[in-house]
């Protein structure tokens, strides 16, 4: 704003408050100032106000929390139109029996659906990871592994289990090749 010069957005609150909201949700000056055009604002004016309020806006937590609100709302509804649009096409194309082209709309489908369930919260990408060191004597080991077999429907343990038990020893078929030795 020019020195001197109050801007016509900010003087009057209800202006104010329609036209910050509109921006933060990321509206254009053009559509802005034609669904406000109640009030008689212009786009010039709306690009004046954006300009000189940016700071502001970015300033005032309760702003932050509008536009962070509005990008939300956003991105949900794009997301959730072109996820609409892939299905009208995967129609198209299984009716045109093109099954290459139903298959990569199908997968393009699955990533906007994963993307709005990450977005949610709803997809956890981390799967926790959880080690258990058990350290049995062997006379402990046997109880446990007749226990284990005795649940499972085996009678008795195997030769093999037998000669582990009995030497304290752990044969295993599939050795890691990174342990020490």
């Amino acid at each position: 704003m020019p020195p001197g010069r109050a801007c016509s957005i900010c003087v009057d609150p209800a202006k104010r408050d329609a036209v910050d909201r509109l921006l933060a949700k990321g509206d254009g000056y053009r559509p802005i100032a034609r669904r406000l055009a109640h009030f008689g604002i212009s786009k010039d004016v709306v690009q004046r106000h954006a300009r000189h309020t940016a700071k502001l806006l970015t300033r005032s937590p309760e702003k932050v929390e509008l536009a962070a609100d509005a990008l939300r709302e956003k991105f949900v509804r794009t997301t959730e139109g072109l996820i609409n649009d892939l299905e009208r096409l995967r129609e198209k194309a299984e009716a045109s029996r093109d099954v290459r082209g139903a298959a990569k709309i199908i997968e393009s489908t699955f990533r906007g659906l994963e993307l709005l369930a990450k977005f949610w919260g709803l997809l956890n990408e981390r799967t926790p990871h959880q080690t258990l060191h058990v350290h049995l004597t062997p006379e402990r080991a046997r109880a446990v592994a007749e226990t284990f077999l005795a649940r499972h429907g085996a009678t008795a343990p195997t030769a093999q289990l037998e000669g582990e038990l009995a030497t304290g020893t752990d044969a295993d078929p599939h050795p890691d090749p990174d342990a020490p030795d």
